[in-house]
């Protein structure tokens, strides 16, 4: 094999690959043919297969056709020394030789790598939508998935479709949240995917205008963007019935306003951050809602913000984490959020003013 290439362009592509890469000794695939360049990488868990085009793509030729699995780190290291158009080349003995100017590199290859295999079969169910609907998924609901749990299907987000509407679902048995968008297909499916790896495929460098491809094939979910393939292995199991955590009634209902009340659960969090479980308390009492904090030995703060449309009882006392809180007001965009409180141990339901597409649910905790 061998390719001449511009250096922004190989750092575009590998910058978007390093994202499927587990660690810093994971391998690398490049395999050239007549029309474009390929690259692969990833785990057991992820893989990542990304094309560029000779035709489509200015400051790349294809000299000679070939493959080789190289190291990653070292190759990216390299590439992102390097002053200007890159030359490289596999010699008969397996060694990759990078040529940038009067910088000459040489890198072996690796031979006894079985991870970068593209999974083979015909695609499953498949349905498309805007990247930013799918990014708008991801955000409002992987934070809300659990890190570590002796039930895996907690790490992942549930993906249902069905009736013409694409729901994400994530809980980590403390908060729920999930998320909705409508889309123009009959297609019914449901699966679950580790939370991690779709939050790395939300960090590639995604267009707004682009369109996204979901599809099923064997035990991965595939998306599909270009030329550009993330396959995420599917987590196998059943995920919590969540049809009843959104409460039918609630006691207490009110408005309040997203970024003045983020800045305030922020404020906050300095003295709960010194608790064991992060409490911060919120109060409603003469028609205000109080934000409040203390840590002994430390200091407390409090402060008293305005609510709108408080409708149920006047007198309300909770204790949230306050992480937990964080969380979900840093994906909000809305200006305006509402709140339903329905008991001291009852969870505390959010949701937009303008409609019920993002809801998430946080379980009080107890203070001492």
């Amino acid at each position: 094999m061998e390719i001449i290439i511009r250096k922004d362009t190989l750092q575009r592509i590998l910058k978007d690959v390093s994202k499927a890469l587990k660690n810093s000794q994971s391998p690398m695939k490049i395999i050239v043919d007549h029309q474009q360049v390929t690259f692969i990488a990833g785990n057991e868990d992820v893989l990542m297969e990304i094309s560029i085009s000779a035709q489509m793509e200015d400051g790349l030729t294809i000299k000679r056709t070939g493959s080789v699995i190289i190291s990653a780190k070292y190759f990216f290291d390299i590439i992102k020394k390097l002053p200007s158009n890159i030359h490289i080349s596999l010699s008969e003995q397996g060694t990759i030789n990078i040529q940038s100017g009067e910088i000459h590199t040489k890198i072996y290859s690796l031979t006894d790598v079985q991870t970068l295999t593209i999974p083979d079969g015909s695609v499953g169910a498949k349905l498309t939508l805007d990247a930013v609907q799918l990014l708008t998924l991801i955000k409002q609901t992987v934070f809300a998935a659990a890190v570590q749990d002796n039930r895996p299907v907690l790490t992942g987000v549930q993906i249902v479709a069905r009736n013409g509407e694409l729901t994400f679902i994530s809980t980590d048995a403390h908060r729920y949240s999930i998320s909705s968008v409508n889309i123009e297909s009959p297609l019914e499916m449901e699966f679950i995917v580790p939370h991690d790896s779709l939050l790395e495929w939300s960090k590639l460098n995604i267009q707004k205008d682009e369109k996204v491809s979901l599809c099923l094939l064997n035990s991965y979910l595939v998306l599909k963007r270009d030329k550009c393939h993330f396959y995420i292995r599917l987590i196998e199991g059943r995920y919590p019935a969540t049809t009843d955590f959104i409460p039918k009634q609630n006691l207490t209902s009110f408005y309040v306003h997203t970024p003045t009340f983020l800045q305030g659960v922020e404020r906050a969090a300095l003295f709960s951050d010194a608790k064991k479980n992060h409490h911060i308390k919120l109060r409603i009492q003469a028609g205000r809602l109080q934000i409040s904090s203390h840590a002994k030995q430390i200091g407390m703060i409090e402060e008293w913000q305005t609510i709108e449309k408080l409708t149920g009882e006047t007198e309300v006392e909770v204790f949230l984490d306050s992480h937990f809180l964080l969380d979900y007001l840093r994906v909000v965009k809305d200006e305006y959020i509402r709140c339903f409180y329905n008991g001291s141990m009852k969870p505390v339901l959010f949701e937009l003013v303008n409609g019920s597409r993002f809801q998430h649910l946080i379980s009080p905790v107890r203070s001492f």
